[in-house]
């Protein structure tokens, strides 16, 4: 396949799965489909009253002194992590399908090499990102600054992955981040169902903290590392950028990681917090009293 042939692929892969994950979105949020998510979080057996106070949703209800999001914003919260679980679990097979595919150079030329499951990955986070990105920037109020400064790094890292045809290799290794993502969405779901005071919501947390240092923090300063001795030789050199990648991108796609990697210590940090809290917090108060 010619070059130019690759590129209107990539583009056509890239609006193919935009666009299903907008149609995934709709279904998941209007519909039989949606009531009867609604459904499944109203009716479960509530564990204990949520701790949380003062609810980030605008439209919420208080019911038996806890406080319920309402259908319509519940829906929104349901049908996006749909979305991105479905994103993230075919990324992450994608991901690891490139790495481990030893017949391309992908490790050996990991700044320009590509193989057919790289090139996948690309198209499809791309598509993802486009519609993350307008979807977290129309609820910007509700998701807040950090998950919108995420969403607009990640559309750029693998937007311009897609147009240069460039960086498949850390794409692969860095949608490993992802994994952490799945207990981040089940600590979401447990709240919404009551059992943020139950054992399962706490083991969640910690399985949360672990896999987020582990593949975000420790995983994720490795890739960094590596991606920063393997750019270094392209700043100063403009042949070895073989006409694909220019400075200024160059120094994008360096400040989009490092913008990412902060946010991950960011979160990394209050995610410490809150594990501490929940299981030495309590202890400790009732020790000083």
């Amino acid at each position: 396949m010619t070059a130019q042939a690759t590129n209107h692929q990539q583009a056509a892969n890239t609006i193919a799965s935009f666009v299903s994950f907008v149609a995934l979105y709709l279904v998941c949020r209007r519909g039989p489909f949606a009531n009867a998510l609604i459904k499944f979080v109203r009716t479960s057996p509530r564990a204990s009253p949520s701790s949380s106070k003062g609810s980030k949703w605008k439209d919420t209800t208080v019911e038996g002194g806890r406080e319920i999001v309402g259908d319509a914003e519940l829906k929104y919260g349901i049908a996006s992590r749909i979305v991105a679980e479905v994103h993230n679990w075919v990324g992450l097979f994608l991901g690891i399908s490139a790495l481990r595919d030893t017949s391309s150079p992908l490790w050996s030329d990991p700044l320009f090499a590509q193989n057919s499951a790289s090139r996948l990955l690309i198209a499809w986070t791309t598509g993802f990102f486009v519609f993350d990105t307008l979807l977290v920037g129309y609820h910007s109020k509700t998701e807040g600054v950090g998950f919108l400064a995420h969403a607009i790094g990640c559309l750029f890292v693998y937007g311009n992955a897609l147009v240069t045809g460039t960086h498949h290799l850390f794409g692969a290794l860095f949608i490993t981040w992802e994994l952490s993502t799945f207990f981040l969405h089940v600590r979401w779901l447990l709240k919404e169902m009551g059992h943020d005071g139950g054992k399962a919501y706490a083991l969640n947390g910690v399985l949360l903290f672990v896999a987020f240092v582990v593949v975000r923090n420790v995983g994720g300063t490795y890739a960094s590392a590596m991606y920063w001795r393997e750019t270094a030789p392209l700043v100063a050199n403009v042949e070895a950028r073989r006409g694909a990648i220019s400075l200024p991108t160059l120094w994008a796609f360096r400040a989009a990681n490092v913008l990412l990697n902060t946010l991950n210590a960011v979160w990394a940090y209050k995610m410490a917090r809150g594990v501490y809290s929940r299981f030495f917090g309590r202890s400790r108060r009732k020790e000083k009293l």
